[in-house]
């Protein structure tokens, strides 16, 4: 089963609901390459927001494969792994968990048939 694309876009109206909370801990950018490359990232920004955003309708529901989002986050936080980028602001490791999920939409959206007209 394919996880439906706008399940990333909900990951994504999850993670900026998140920065706009401007919470007083940010993720460390090691923190979030080796938990995208674990296959937990989803579960990582759950367990240190989940009071700021509710995540339970995604690690909950039977229509998310959370295994094949995890995956497509782990492909994507690659490409920023190897930029050798350093935070810059206070909300820097959030921002690049968001950089991760629209990179993830735009290969989700690459591998798949789209016409625009």
């Amino acid at each position: 089963m394919k996880t439906p694309l706008h399940s990333y876009t909900c990951l994504a109206f999850l993670v900026n609901r998140i920065i706009d909370a401007q919470p007083d801990l940010d993720l460390s950018f090691k923190e979030i390459f080796d938990s995208a490359h674990d296959g937990n990232l989803i579960s990582l920004v759950a367990q240190r927001y989940g009071h700021i955003a509710d995540f339970s309708w995604l690690l909950e529901s039977g229509f998310v494969n959370l295994e094949q989002m995890e995956a497509t986050l782990c492909n994507a936080a690659a490409a920023f792994a190897a930029k050798g980028d350093k935070p810059t602001g206070p909300l820097s490791g959030l921002c690049l968990v968001m950089d991760i999920v629209l990179e993830a939409i735009q290969r989700q959206v690459s591998s798949t048939d789209v016409v625009l007209r």
